[in-house]
């Protein structure tokens, strides 16, 4: 599959959103019908103009709405109050030599290449024929690189699997997002290390990008973040508070990346937990609409 395709999933938020259109139209009318027969007056169900509509994806889901939310940025600010991603891998090339570590991972790694290599070989009628791709190459990948470079990057016309995975990245995109957007990421989750999640703000446009690295147990236990002591002055300048743990902590600079495309995240400086922008804007992301 092609994750840095969008086009379906904008197809669908296109339908709940004239579908949203449609019924409260027909409510109102009813309501009006109601009023003229002496009913009393009342709320229409559908008050709002516009749906409230919060998209939630995970793992490969959560890059095809990531891929929406930077790519139809316009459009998806419109359509959407806020948006959250789990356990997306938002660097794939990070994310794949993660996979490729020894042993757990790399098991982990080989066993999903030859559920892929079965699901080609299940349609070998149609795919076995083609000189696309090496058909024998392809259901004998040990690897999910492997099978990306011999089946997936050739089907969808890329030139090779760094420009698949190159366009399938979503590390150096992020900044284009204009949607309230929270991302829960695990530090160890095999499909993208701690070193791969994106941390952005961006003030200018009044919306925040929150990334909460913690462990599977932490996530698991509460979705949100925690944070102790008194709520700092955000009113100046933006601050960065390190979530995860028990506890928050305040201070540090923004963490940078450089052009390179595998370019880690700098270390936090203290508490081993990823420091995350927070501004007046963003404490209440999702007010913003109501």
């Amino acid at each position: 599959m092609e994750y840095s395709n969008c086009e379906d999933f904008a197809a669908v938020v296109e339908h709940l959103v004239g579908r949203y259109h449609r019924e409260r139209a027909h409510a109102l009318r009813q309501e009006d019908h109601d009023l003229l027969d002496g009913g009393r007056p009342t709320t229409p169900l559908y008050s709002r103009p516009e749906p409230m509509i919060v998209a939630v994806g995970i793992s490969l889901g959560g890059m095809i709405l990531c891929h929406y939310l930077c790519e139809q940025n316009t459009i998806a600010s419109q359509r959407l109050t806020a948006a959250v991603g789990v356990s997306v891998p938002y660097n794939v090339f990070l994310g794949t030599d993660n996979l490729e570590r020894p042993l757990l991972n790399y098991l982990l790694n080989n066993h999903l290449a030859r559920c892929l290599s079965r699901s080609v070989e299940d349609l070998s009628p149609m795919l076995s024929s083609s000189d696309v791709w090496d058909y024998k190459k392809v259901i004998k990948s040990k690897t999910i690189r492997e099978f990306d470079s011999r089946f997936t990057a050739v089907q969808f016309g890329f030139p090779d699997v760094n420009a698949y995975y190159e366009r399938a990245s979503l590390h150096d995109k992020m900044h284009d997002v204009t949607v309230p957007y929270l991302g829960l990421s695990s530090q160890d989750d095999p499909f993208q290390p701690k070193a791969g999640v994106c941390m952005l703000c961006c003030v200018a446009l009044c919306m925040c990008i929150l990334s909460c690295v913690m462990d599977r147990a932490a996530i698991g236990r509460s979705a949100c973040l925690r944070t102790r002591g008194a709520v700092p002055d955000v009113t100046r300048r933006p601050c960065w508070i390190s979530g995860g743990g028990s506890g928050g902590q305040l201070g540090g600079t923004p963490p940078t990346a450089g052009p390179d495309r595998r370019q880690e995240v700098p270390t936090p400086p203290s508490g081993g937990h990823s420091l995350m922008p927070l501004t007046r804007h963003s404490l209440m992301p999702l007010t913003r609409h109501s």
